[in-house]
Parts: C-alpha cells; structure tokens; sequence
C-alpha cells in the first residue's frame, strides 16, 4: 500500500484493514508497514479513531495510545520523516474483529467527514505550523492516561487527534483549525474532571 494515496478517513481505514486481512491479532508494526511513504498523519488518524471507538473503553487502552501517540507526534514535531517505534511497541496487538467491528461502525462517519475534508488553508497543516499541531497532539495525549479515570472521557481527546490527524491527511487547515478548539475544549475538560 503507498501512504500517498491515502487522503480521506475511509481511506485510512480501508488500506489497514486491508493491510491486515486474514491477521486474526492486529500489531502496531502492521499499522506502519500499511502507511509506509506518507505514515504520520494515517497513524495519529488511526490511533485517534481507536481511543474513540468503544476500544477506547478498554482499560488502559487510552493510555498505551496516549504513549504512542507522544512517541509518534514528538518525532514529527522534530521534522522526522518516518517514526522509530520501539520493538515492544510494534509487538502490541488487539484482536481483528474488535477493530473491524469498531471500524464498521465509525466508517458512515468517516464518509460524512470525508465530504469536508479537502485541501485548504495548507499554511494551517505544512511547515511550522505542521510542527506546531504536532505539539498539540503531544499535549492531547498526556491527557488521556488522567482522562482515563472518567469513562471514556479519553475520547474527547482521540477526536482532537483524529481532527488534526486528518487536517494533516487532507492538507486541511481548516480542520486543523478544529483541532485547536477541540483541544481547548479538552483543557477544559480535563480542569473540570481534575480540578
């Protein structure tokens, strides 16, 4: 699969699925052999759609992602082109089903989204600003191990990294732009849960 032709959620959900066909357990290592050219935007698209499919609900599940998910924003905020996962990391794994189950479910959003996620506004998701989202993706996940405590409250955060992972995905500033007030949203979400 060439990470280059993914440009839409579905896209996204499509080309891992059939990346992992006949797999019964799903690794992370198959999530970035799926995505090979063009990995971050599809990895942070995937690891934010996970946290906000009932998978999220799974203890602990929230916060492996939200570890990843530092792990991978931070090294694209450092201008890296492809991701250095640790071998304990890619060895992760969760069962086919439940992810295609989860993936089913999300994929009439995904289609609804898709509608509106187009190039625009490319000075909000390339260069600096690139960058800049990451370090907001870095700072989304260190709310989710906290958030974690809350019933799915770690999905509020997994839709801010699914917004900005598809801003990143689509060249779409204005979903970038998204990102951010779901991110604030977050912080106050995370004052009031916390405080």
């Amino acid at each position: 699969m060439n990470g280059s032709e993914v440009s839409t959620l579905e896209g996204v959900l499509d080309a891992l699925l059939t990346a992992t066909e006949g797999d019964s357990e799903v690794e992370v290592r198959d999530v970035v052999e799926a995505f090979s050219e063009r990995l971050f935007a599809p990895l942070l698209v995937v690891l934010g759609a996970v946290v906000v499919t009932p998978i999220g609900g799974i203890p602990f599940v929230p916060t492996a992602i939200g570890v990843l998910l530092v792990l991978v924003a931070s090294q694209r905020a450092l201008g890296r082109r492809q991701p250095w996962l640790p071998r304990r990391v890619l060895a992760r794994e969760v069962e086919r089903s439940r992810l295609e189950a989860s993936f089913e479910r999300l994929r009439p959003w995904a289609r609804r989204i898709d509608r509106f996620v187009k190039p625009r506004l490319r000075a909000l998701t390339s260069g600096v600003m690139g960058a800049v989202n990451a370090v907001a993706v870095v700072a989304l996940a260190c709310t989710m191990p906290p958030l974690e405590l809350v019933p799915f409250a770690a999905a509020a955060p997994g839709a801010a990294v699914l917004v900005f992972g598809l801003s990143m995905v689509g060249h779409d500033g204005a979903f970038a732009l998204a990102g951010w007030v779901l991110a604030a949203g977050v912080g106050v979400l995370v004052s009031t849960a916390l405080g």
